[in-house]
């Protein structure tokens, strides 16, 4: 939302503006349809992601993809 107009009641950029003057005329987000839809390779290499919740990739692993991460650090001698 336009923060100007938050706090001044009016917006400098009238029309043109980027941000929505308005709470209902916020627009829905729009996302790929392929939006976390695949693991993240930073957390499938066992490591923390540093896009953290911003990241296009899912975090949240499957038990045979925990497996894997799992025998990956063991197998290379990281712990």
């Amino acid at each position: 939302m336009c923060n100007k107009r938050q706090r001044r009641g009016q917006r400098p950029y009238g029309d043109r503006g980027r941000f929505a003057p308005r709470k209902q005329e916020l627009r829905p987000v729009v996302r790929d349809p392929r939006y976390e839809t695949k693991p993240c390779r930073t957390v499938l290499a066992g490591k923390m992601c540093p896009y953290g919740h911003r990241c296009l990739f899912r975090h949240n692993l499957t038990e045979e993809e925990k497996h894997s991460v799992y025998t990956q650090r063991f197998a290379l001698g990281n712990t």
